[in-house]
């Protein structure tokens, strides 16, 4: 009985190399969309999954990413305006919060650990954007950090969970 399986296979394998029966040929074919298939669908599902995120940036008063400003002058020119975006990529409508803290040294952790100088609701549904224009105002001199920081809710877990920061240098002087 052995003997007759393994003959079988030599034939099958004998006919598939030469393609000399046509189910040989037809099963060599589907064999081979089947194998196609499952890699094209693994794929798909490996990219469409990677393709869900957030963008999160922040743009200069024209909304480019071009002049931020790097020093402002205390009685002239200290007032530092900005646009905050979030993007949604996400199969789902995402809720969380941007706070926009002011830090008076160098920042070593993120999320820095102050209190925010201002916090903003956000609410975006999937494929949507949300903006919104700041207006930072800083009254006395020295070397600042500004730091905004996008914080997503997690359904399961029922809390505002960290997702990515934003840092940007400023520098105020007298005038």
């Amino acid at each position: 009985m052995i003997s007759s399986l393994k003959e079988g296979v030599k034939k099958y394998f004998y006919r598939l190399t030469n393609f000399s029966d046509r189910n040989t040929r037809l099963i060599s074919v589907i064999l081979a969309l089947a194998v196609t298939l499952t890699l094209l669908v693994y794929n798909y599902t490996l990219v469409k999954m990677n393709q869900e995120h957030i963008n999160f940036y922040v743009l200069d008063p024209y909304k480019r990413a071009e002049n931020y400003p790097e020093v402002l002058v205390v009685g002239k020119n200290n007032t530092c305006r900005l646009w905050i975006v979030v993007e949604n990529y996400m199969e789902q409508k995402i809720k969380g919060k941007v706070f926009l803290k002011v830090a008076d040294r160098p920042v070593s952790t993120i999320p820095v650990p102050i209190e925010a100088n201002v916090s903003y609701d956000v609410e975006v549904e999937s494929g949507r954007s949300w903006e919104n224009q700041v207006e930072i105002v800083i009254e006395k001199t020295g070397r600042f950090t500004l730091v905004f920081e996008l914080w997503v809710f997690n359904e399961e877990a029922r809390r505002l969970e960290f997702y990515h920061f934003i840092v940007f240098p400023i520098d105020v002087i007298e005038a």
